[in-house]
C-alpha cells in the first residue's frame, strides 16, 4: 500500500519526506482494519472480523468489539428474554460456569457461598446498575427500598425480615440502644421510622425497614473496601475530541462531520447510477471536495460559512491532502506518541465508507469507475478539516470555548472530572441486589471484615458484563448443540423401529441420512 500512496505525494507542498512516510505508514495500518466492502454488489458474505482471523473467536469477538465500539455478544437483556422463554436453559449456564470455574468451583467468597453459586446468580437473574445520577432517583423514587425485588421467593424475605427484627430488637433490648455499629450504619433510617413503636410495625413497614437497613450496610461496607480496591482504568488514549465532547456535553461532534461527509462518498463512490455526476470527480476525492464546498453558495448556517472559508484557503494556498492532515493533527493537539492509533480510530469512525473507498483504490479493476492512488489520504484529510470544523463548533456552543483547538480536550476532561465519578452507590447497589436473591442478612453483612468486603466487590466486578454474555453464548450454544445430536439419536432410533418391523438389516447411525 505505501507503494501506492507514495504516489501521490505532492513533494513541492510536503514540509518533510519523513512525517510524510510516518503518515502514510500510519494509513497503510489502519486501512488493514477497515471493512473490504465494495459499493454494493455482493458484500453481505463478508467476515468484519477478517483482520482477527488469527484470534480464537471470543478473543476476535472481544478486540473487534473493543476497537470497533460494538457488543461482542448480544445484549445481556436479549440473553435473559431467552432464558425466561427456555431458549437457554439454567442446566446449561450450570455446566458451562462449572467448566469455566474448574477447581476454583467450591472457592468460598467473603463467607457467602462459593463463587460458583454467587456468579450463577449473577447470570439467573437481572442487575440493575448505572450512573451515580440515575442510581440515586431509583432509590429515591422507586420501591426499591421499601419492597423486596420480585424475585425472590416468599420463604426468603420472609426468613429475612424475621431473623432481622428477632436480632435487632434482642440487640436494641438487651443492650440498651443497641451496639454502637448498628447506631453508626443505620444513621438516618431512624428518621424515617418511629422507633419508639417499633414492636408494632406492619409487615410492610419491617419489609421496609430491613431493606434501608440492608442498603445502609451494604453501602458502609463498600466505601470500607474501596480504599484496597484499585483506581478504575483510565480511558486507553487517545480519545478522538468527539468521544471526550460527547462524554462532556452530550452533543455528538459526529452529526455535522457526516452530514457532508456521506454524501460526498455516495456521490463520489456512484459507478454511473445517479442522474448526477460528482463535479470535478477527475481531480480526486481531496480537491474534489475543496472545489465544490468552497464555491460561494448562500451559507444559511455558521458551519456552512467556516467550511467555505477554510476550503477557500486550503485552495489558495495549494495545500496537498498529507499537508493538510499535518496542520489537522497539529492543531488538534495530537502529539507524536498517539498519532498513529488516532488516525485509526478517525478513519473507524465511518469505515464502512473508508472501507469501500479503500477498495474501490486498491481492489476494484471490475468498476467502471475505480478511485485513483490515494483516494484514503484524501478521503482522511477531508475528514479531519470536517473534525477541526465540528469540534470547534460544539465546543463554542456546549462549553463556551473560544481558545485553540488544541486545549478543547483538556476543557472537556476537566468538566468531566468535576461531575466525578462516583463507584460506591454502584458498587453497593448491585451487593444489595445479590443479597436478596441470595439471602444475605444485613446482620451477617454488617459484621464482615474490610478485607472480606474488598474480597466480595472483586470477585463480582471479576465476573464482567462481557463474561457473563460470553458464558449466556456458550450456554446457548450448547443447548441447540444438544438438540440437534437428540435430533439425530430421535432419527437414527425411529429408523431402526422401522427396519426391524420391515425386516431389513440394520446400517450404522452414521451412515443414516434422510
Amino acid at each position: 500500500m505505501a507503494a501506492t500512496l507514495l504516489k501521490v505525494r505532492p513533494m513541492n507542498h510536503e514540509s518533510s519526506c519523513r512525517e510524510a512516510d510516518s503518515l502514510l505508514h500510519a494509513i497503510e495500518h489502519a486501512a488493514h482494519l477497515l471493512p473490504s466492502q465494495g459499493p454494493i454488489t455482493a458484500f453481505v458474505h463478508h467476515n468484519t472480523l477478517h483482520a482477527f482471523e488469527h484470534l480464537s473467536f471470543d478473543e476476535g469477538v472481544r478486540a473487534g468489539g473493543r476497537l470497533f465500539g460494538c457488543h461482542a455478544y448480544l445484549a445481556e437483556e436479549q440473553y435473559r428474554q431467552k432464558l425466561s422463554q427456555g431458549r437457554i436453559r439454567v442446566a446449561d449456564l450450570e455446566t458451562v460456569l462449572l467448566e469455566e470455574l474448574g477447581d476454583e468451583a467450591d472457592r468460598l467468597v467473603a463467607m457467602f457461598g462459593t463463587r460458583y453459586a454467587l456468579r450463577l446468580a449473577m447470570l439467573q437473574f437481572p442487575l440493575q446498575a448505572g450512573p451515580p445520577v440515575e442510581l440515586r432517583w431509583m432509590i429515591a423514587e422507586t420501591d426499591a427500598l421499601r419492597r423486596f425485588r420480585q424475585e425472590v421467593p416468599p420463604d426468603v424475605r420472609n426468613w429475612m425480615i424475621d431473623v432481622t427484627r428477632r436480632w435487632l430488637m434482642r440487640e436494641l433490648i438487651n443492650k440498651g440502644g443497641g451496639p454502637r455499629p448498628v447506631i453508626d450504619v443505620l444513621g438516618d433510617v431512624w428518621e424515617q421510622f418511629d422507633r419508639r413503636t417499633m414492636e408494632s410495625w406492619s409487615d410492610r413497614t419491617w419489609e421496609a425497614f430491613v431493606l434501608n437497613f440492608l442498603w445502609r450496610v451494604c453501602r458502609h461496607g463498600v466505601s470500607t473496601a474501596e480504599s484496597r480496591l484499585p483506581e478504575p482504568m483510565p480511558p486507553r488514549s487517545p480519545r478522538r475530541h468527539r468521544d471526550v465532547l460527547l462524554e462532556a456535553t452530550g452533543q455528538d461532534a459526529d452529526l455535522l462531520v457526516h452530514e457532508s461527509l456521506i454524501r460526498f462518498c455516495a456521490a463520489f463512490v456512484d459507478q454511473g447510477f445517479a442522474e448526477w455526476e460528482l463535479p470535478d470527480r477527475k481531480d480526486g476525492f481531496y480537491r474534489s471536495f475543496l472545489k465544490l464546498h468552497s464555491q460561494r453558495w448562500a451559507a444559511p448556517t455558521h458551519w456552512s460559512a467556516e467550511l467555505q472559508r477554510v476550503t477557500q484557503r486550503l485552495l489558495e494556498a495549494g495545500t496537498g491532502p498529507l499537508e493538510s492532515i499535518a496542520q489537522s493533527l497539529e492543531l488538534l493537539g495530537v502529539g507524536d506518541e498517539e498519532r498513529d492509533e488516532f488516525i485509526l480510530h478517525s478513519l473507524l469512525a465511518l469505515r464502512g465508507w473508508a472501507g469501500m473507498i479503500w477498495q474501490l483504490e486498491t481492489n476494484a479493476e471490475w468498476a467502471p469507475h475505480p478511485a485513483p492512488p490515494g483516494t484514503l489520504v484524501e478521503y482522511l484529510a477531508v475528514r479531519l478539516i470536517l473534525d477541526r470544523l465540528a469540534v470547534e463548533q460544539v465546543a463554542r456552543d456546549w462549553l463556551r470555548f473560544s481558545g485553540p483547538l488544541n486545549e478543547v480536550r483538556c476543557v472537556a476532561e476537566r468538566r468531566i472530572d468535576c461531575r466525578g465519578h462516583n463507584d460506591t452507590d454502584r458498587r453497593a447497589f448491585i451487593i444489595f441486589q445479590l443479597a436478596q436473591v441470595r439471602g444475605w442478612k444485613p446482620e451477617d453483612l454488617q459484621h464482615l471484615s474490610s478485607e472480606q468486603w474488598h474480597t466480595l466487590v472483586h470477585e463480582i466486578e471479576a465476573f464482567s458484563a462481557f463474561e457473563r454474555r460470553r458464558l449466556f453464548h456458550l450456554a446457548f450454544e450448547r443447548k441447540y448443540r444438544n438438540e440437534a445430536l437428540d435430533a439425530v439419536i430421535a432419527h437414527s432410533r425411529r429408523w431402526r423401529a422401522k427396519s426391524d418391523l420391515a425386516g431389513t438389516p440394520r446400517r450404522p447411525a452414521w451412515q443414516i441420512s434422510e
